[in-house]
């Protein structure tokens, strides 16, 4: 990822859409950052799940720079977060799908 709102095309938003329940919220969170420069709040969860750790080798979030995260995006990212701790293997391999397919775009 880099560090700008990506550009995706009609199919990511597709699989979004018709996300798995396990996968409801953090489909959510994936569509609702696009509101944002970066890409915050879904960047935010793929750290805070260690995602972006252990694909990237970083975190993509820089929490000392901007700190300002609205109480919608935290609840966001809270119901996504709960989603993960329920099914984290399960959720992780839909989020690299999602990606995969955001970078066929």
């Amino acid at each position: 990822m880099n560090d700008t709102t990506p550009m995706t095309n009609d199919r990511a938003f597709e699989f979004a859409d018709a996300a798995p329940d396990f996968a409801v919220a953090i489909a959510r969170c994936w569509n609702w950052s696009f509101n944002f420069n970066n890409f915050e709040p879904f960047r935010m969860l793929l750290d805070l799940i260690g995602f972006s750790e252990g694909e990237y080798g970083e975190n993509l979030h820089d929490l000392n720079k901007d700190a300002s995260t609205g109480l919608i995006e935290l609840n966001m990212i809270a119901d996504a977060l709960k989603e993960y701790a329920n099914r984290p293997s399960d959720c992780e391999d839909w989020i690299r799908d999602l990606i995969e397919i955001e970078i066929e775009s």
